[in-house]
């Protein structure tokens, strides 16, 4: 392991628990220092693959997670819902996008995707999912109903 100046950066050089030559880069020597203690932290630890997680696309990380957890646990039902829904929404939106670059951001306006792009065709029962009227914060594409009467009230009603 090593530090090392390229101008205008400073670079650490290390192998990885594989064996493979890695190395990143710095603007300042002091990060690139910080950097170094925890890489050499890290493979005390064992746990030297953390420092490059993230780097791996959502469509990398569904797959291992699909086959070291999912198949066992999840009925077949499940696995082709959540692998239709997959499919059709996110993965040609962020299949290809590292994990650490998945930020709340990228989420929201992911989901303003989906649902700007919702029109009665997309859905075979013909009705819109409800959504939240966006200043009084209550359901709206739902047919108005009376609240059911409960108990003595329903008894009184009747």
């Amino acid at each position: 392991m090593s530090i090392e100046r390229r101008d205008p950066s400073w670079r650490v050089r290390y192998r990885d628990e594989g064996g493979s030559n890695r190395s990143h880069s710095f603007d300042l020597r002091r990060d690139a220092e910080v950097f170094e203690r925890e890489v050499r932290r890290r493979k005390q630890l064992g746990e030297l693959a953390m420092v490059d997680a993230g780097k791996q696309s959502l469509n990398e990380f569904l797959d291992e997670w699909l086959h070291r957890y999912a198949i066992s646990i999840l009925s077949e039902k499940t696995l082709r819902d959540y692998g239709s829904v997959y499919d059709l929404h996110l993965e040609p939106r962020l299949g290809l996008t590292p994990l650490r670059s998945i930020t709340p951001s990228v989420v929201d306006n992911v989901r303003a995707q989906l649902s700007s792009g919702r029109r009665q065709a997309d859905h075979p029962q013909g009705a819109l999912a409800p959504e939240r009227h966006p200043r009084q914060g209550r359901l709206v594409g739902l047919p108005h109903t009376k609240p059911r009467q409960r108990g003595r009230e329903a008894n009184a009603a009747s």
